[in-house]
């Protein structure tokens, strides 16, 4: 068994507040980063990390470099540090409450601003009538609001409205149970009014000061915070560079004869909006993932060319293993040179397709739990010129009570009359063919070697992907991807098959896909339909699924580049039958028209190429994406599904958007773990 790895821990202590970040786990003395995230306590704010709970040790702030201990298992802790938050009167009159006031904290581009629900309950409970006379401002104030002009309940000389304001959210009752939202910039209403049950708030909802001066509002027409979502149209305006002077938040209850609640009440809270995203990073590159849902995260494949973690055969791929927290397990180097494809096993091991380095010939691999090689299959061709190899482009899992194998397939090169051996079996490649569907079993044995001449459009000239399922007959579903151009020109998208081991023939073809665009990966639904990623010009990739004839299509286009996912290692279903599509490279903006004819545009500036990763519903439509930047030559690698639960592997230098307002840069490839709902933190 190979040995286990040494790791140090740092962990985070809310300290009094709540939604503390997440363990960083490493190598013993290794140098990591103290989290972004700020944890929350109800009428603080944050005021870094301390080695001691009362602060009396060394400070550190958010991002800064920490040490690891030096013993393997040991775990180091720090304590978060709370400023009290509270609020100053600027502005109130005896006889006639409008009172304005500050909050105790200045709030700077970039950082967030929350109110409690309890806060905004208790501010607008003295609301006398329906009248919009009545109302609540929220906002940063405009450059030229004078604080000393604030008195007997009026600044400049007049009562508070939102003129005054930059940016601003009134409130007011517009009925005897609603309150009216409305968003406003520089005293013009821009968003359309929210009407919201004032009886029925009880989360908090939050506001972030943007890096232009904007204030972003996070939450939906519901109150309801909705930070786990793409920001809905018309939720926010960049304002420009407008004013991003730090600044207090200002409170204007215009006549009303409610005064704030003491900080002591949970009033409101500040939070700095840079969680740490779940993430992992690795020295080599990610070639990819494979999720089950013993370990979650499972394993992980990284291609390298030198010494990486003590595995210093050149040019393997080795396999990392993780637990549910992230927890590396084991690491080994395997006999794949090259680019490895994975599937997990049932009895906690793993298949790793690849090539033979001494033979060059595809084949499979199988890793117990703990890492260690119980057999190797691989390949051969022989032929009259004594030429031919066999590539590999797909693996996939034969799922079942237990499972019984792998499948894989690929092209064979060399020519015609090249024959291809798998064990005991073989099987002659067609004149104008080179395709290949094989399977071996659990136990090493070969099973199957298939090279049917297909492709009733066109001849496929190699396989370019596989998916299998059980077909729920004692069977399976197989599907293949099209042949990559330009040996494949003309071939079908893809083709499904019913495959039986003990049936005669052992492959039937259901139906060839009706679209003889090339598809980089396919992947099947739970009731055998095919969704294929399939070129469609150079920057466009067409997103179908096919019951034999095409059901949907969901178009992704691309301002530089197409498009495509990892072929074999892109494309994701879970077990809702929502579709998850990683863009191995896209430009800067990205256009995405789903199969209900709804348009999302994406832009990621300041870097070429990046990745995007998509999630689609079964039915086609649209759900969120995240976008991978910084420029990197490849940026969404692979991606992986475990129930719920997401996983993406991205390149070096990647500037990983982990919710639908923030980002993270790595400078190391990395593994990111989502929900699914697009958010990569807690």
């Amino acid at each position: 068994m190979p040995p286990l790895a040494e790791t140090a821990s740092l962990t985070f202590d809310a300290n009094g507040g709540s939604n503390a970040p997440a363990v960083v786990v490493d190598d013993p003395g290794a140098t990591v980063s103290v989290a972004e995230t700020s944890p929350q306590r109800s009428g603080f704010g944050f005021d870094g990390w301390n080695t001691d709970a009362g602060g009396t040790g060394t400070a550190y702030a958010s991002g800064d470099d920490y040490t690891l201990p030096a013993n393997d298992g040991d775990v180091a802790t720090l304590f978060a540090q709370w400023d009290p938050v509270d609020y100053s009167t600027i502005a109130v009159n005896a006889t006639v409450s409008n009172p304005v006031f500050a909050l105790d904290t200045v709030i700077h581009p970039g950082e967030r601003f929350i109110l409690s629900g309890e806060y905004l309950t208790a501010l607008t409970a003295e609301f006398a009538s329906t009248s919009h006379l009545e109302y609540v401002v929220i906002g940063v104030p405009s450059a030229g609001f004078d604080e000393t002009s604030c008195t007997d309940g009026e600044c400049n000389g007049a009562l508070v409205t939102p003129e005054d304001f930059l940016v601003a959210f009134k409130l007011h009752r517009s009925n005897g149970t609603e309150w009216s939202v409305s968003q406003y910039y520089n005293n013009y209403r821009y968003e359309a009014t929210q009407y919201v049950d004032a009886t029925a708030v009880t989360d908090d909802i939050a506001f972030e000061l943007s890096d232009s001066g904007d204030l972003i509002r996070l939450f939906g027409p519901g109150m309801e915070t909705t930070l786990t979502e793409d920001v809905p149209s018309g939720l926010s305006r960049n304002v420009g560079d407008a004013d991003t002077t730090p600044r207090s938040i200002y409170i204007a209850a215009v006549r009303m004869n409610g005064t704030p609640p003491a900080a002591s009440e949970g009033a409101y809270k500040i939070a700095i909006p840079t969680p740490t995203p779940d993430m992992l990073t690795y020295a080599g590159n990610i070639d990819s993932l494979v999720a089950d849902d013993d370990s979650d995260i499972g394993h992980i494949a990284v291609n390298t060319s030198g010494d990486v973690f003590s595995v210093t055969r050149a040019g393997d791929a080795w396999v990392s293993k993780h637990d549910a927290s992230g927890v590396e397990q084991w690491r080994v180097a395997t006999p794949i040179s090259g680019d490895a494809f994975l599937a997990a096993a049932s009895d906690g091991g793993l298949y790793v397709g690849g090539l033979d380095p001494v033979g060059g010939n595809a084949g499979v691999v199988k890793l117990d739990g703990d890492g260690n090689i119980e057999w190797s299959q691989f390949t051969a061709t022989s032929s009259a010129s004594g030429v031919g190899a066999v590539e590999i482009e797909g693996l996939d899992v034969l799922e079942g009570t237990s499972d019984s194998g792998v499948v894989f397939v690929g092209k064979v090169t060399g020519g015609d009359s090249v024959t291809l051996t798998y064990g005991n079996l073989s099987a002659a490649i067609p004149s104008g063919h080179a395709e290949y569907v094989a399977h071996v079993g659990a136990d090493g044995t070969p099973v199957m070697i298939d090279a049917t001449a297909r492709g009733t459009i066109s001849n496929f000239r190699g396989y370019f992907s596989v998916d299998a399922r059980p077909n729920g007959s004692g069977a399976w579903w197989v599907v293949v991807g099209g042949t990559k151009p330009p040996t494949g020109d003309g071939a079908p998208s893809c083709a499904r098959f019913t495959y039986d081991p003990d049936a005669t023939p052992q492959l039937t073809e259901d139906f060839e896909c009706n679209n003889n665009a090339y598809s980089a990966d396919v992947a099947l639904l739970s009731d055998g339909t095919v969704v294929a990623a399939t070129v469609w010009d150079t920057t466009v990739v067409k997103l179908r699924l096919f019951d034999t004839n095409e059901v949907w299509v969901a178009t992704i286009t691309d301002d530089t580049y197409l498009p495509f996912p990892a072929n074999g290692r892109g494309l994701e279903v879970d077990s809702s039958d929502n579709i998850y599509y990683a863009a191995r490279r896209v430009g800067t903006n990205i256009s995405i028209g789903d199969s209900s004819s709804t348009q999302i545009d994406i832009s990621i500036p300041d870097s070429d190429p990046n990745g995007l990763l998509v999630k689609f519903n079964s039915d086609g439509v649209y759900q969120w994406s995240r976008t991978v930047g910084s420029g990197a030559s490849t940026k969404a690698s692979t991606v992986a599904v475990s129930g719920t639960t997401v996983y993406l592997g991205t390149s070096a230098k990647a500037m990983m958007q982990f919710d639908a307002y923030r980002e993270k840069y790595t400078w190391k490839p990395a593994v990111f773990k989502f929900n699914s709902s697009g958010v990569s933190h807690n």
